[in-house]
């Protein structure tokens, strides 16, 4: 496989770029009482899936073979660290201090200092992280704890730990628990990073002939799940089987389709998809905040009557990309690279890592 995957960094701009149309989508409803493109981006949050799916196609290809190496334990663990917490916690702290300095800022548990710690922690709670959207880091933490211990653990014993996981992940569908913890360590969101290792696995062993056939598939699959919710006026649950099968499963076939693609040489690199993909992290950590800020701004301009809704909207969705690209280039790729020198970090054999 190439080291170096543009349909990768393509699929991360796009995840990126429907989130932050999703909740342009809600902050134009909630706000404005406008539909912004139809309310057709209400389902952007599937980009969430397809991140989670790409975490874990990224995961097996690049560190399937240090499973049951111990001595690979250690790197893992801080790698997937500066890979994470790094940017997340420079963006949290920048939030903190607006929820003691506007009480009326916020649900109020944000002040709490062991909710300001599980926050940065990126521990599970009964409610989202300080960062609203570090609710999918809260889950793509416990996939690389899941798959450090895989390391520790070897092949083996790891296989009939998963097995056991899946099985009262399963049971679990039908009898719910009580309790938030339980819950989280059991949710069906967890299957879209098996179906991304699933997907590198397959994709060791097969060489597909038609693959824009099973890319369109996807596609066909993913429009239909939306065309179905979108008329029906249903939103799926943040978390669940639900979820995992209308936006996991279709993205699982876009994946296979986009990489076996590329490693036939048939995607070209485009460089806006591929920066977009670079940056998508931070456009993902700093989005919501930019987007409100804009839009009250916007609202005291008297821009969105200026422009017009739908101009006006479309800009702070541009704005909110460009200050993402911005924040990448300044703060997250000095971060990275300094929390890598100072780990003493090879950067060496990952994929658009």
């Amino acid at each position: 496989m190439k080291e170096r995957l543009y349909s990768l960094q393509s699929l991360r701009g796009i995840a990126a770029l429907l989130v932050l149309l999703h909740h342009t989508t809600l902050n134009a409803s909630q706000n404005l009482g406008y539909k912004y493109l139809g309310g057709v981006f209400r389902f952007g949050n599937l980009g969430v899936d397809l991140f989670f799916i790409l975490s874990g196609f990224l995961m097996f290809s690049i560190h399937s073979s240090d499973i049951g190496q111990k001595k690979k334990f250690l790197p893992f663990i801080k790698k997937r660290f500066v890979r994470v917490y790094p940017i997340y916690w420079f963006v949290t702290l920048i939030i903190i201090p607006l929820f003691f300095l506007f009480p009326s800022f916020g649900e109020g548990y944000e002040r709490n200092i062991s909710v300001i710690i599980k926050s940065l922690l990126l521990i599970p709670q009964g409610h989202d992280p300080i960062l609203g959207v570090g609710w999918s880091l809260v889950y793509e933490v416990y996939f690389y704890l899941l798959f450090a211990l895989m390391i520790i653990l070897g092949k083996r014993v790891s296989n009939v730990i998963l097995f056991l996981w899946v099985a009262i992940s399963v049971v679990l569908m039908t009898f719910p628990a009580k309790g938030y913890l339980f819950n989280f360590l059991f949710n069906p969101i967890i299957f879209e990073f098996l179906m991304g290792c699933l997907a590198a696995f397959i994709l060791t062993k097969v060489r597909f002939k038609h693959p824009l056939l099973i890319f369109s598939l996807g596609v066909v699959l993913l429009l239909t799940s939306v065309w179905f919710l979108y008329s029906n006026s249903q939103v799926l649950d943040r978390e669940g089987l639900s979820r995992v099968l209308l936006y996991g499963v279709p993205s699982l076939f876009i994946l296979l389709g986009m990489v076996s693609m590329d490693t036939q040489g048939k995607i070209k690199n485009l460089k806006i998809l591929t920066y977009l993909g670079d940056a998508s992290y931070s456009i993902y950590l700093v989005h919501t905040l930019v987007l409100s800020l804009t839009s009250k701004v916007f609202m005291r301009l008297s821009v969105y009557e200026t422009l017009s809704l739908p101009v006006a909207t479309t800009l702070c969705v541009l704005i909110s990309v460009l200050a993402g690209f911005i924040f990448h280039s300044l703060f997250e790729r000095p971060l990275l690279n300094f929390s890598r020198s100072k780990l003493i970090i090879n950067r060496g054999g990952s994929l658009n890592q």
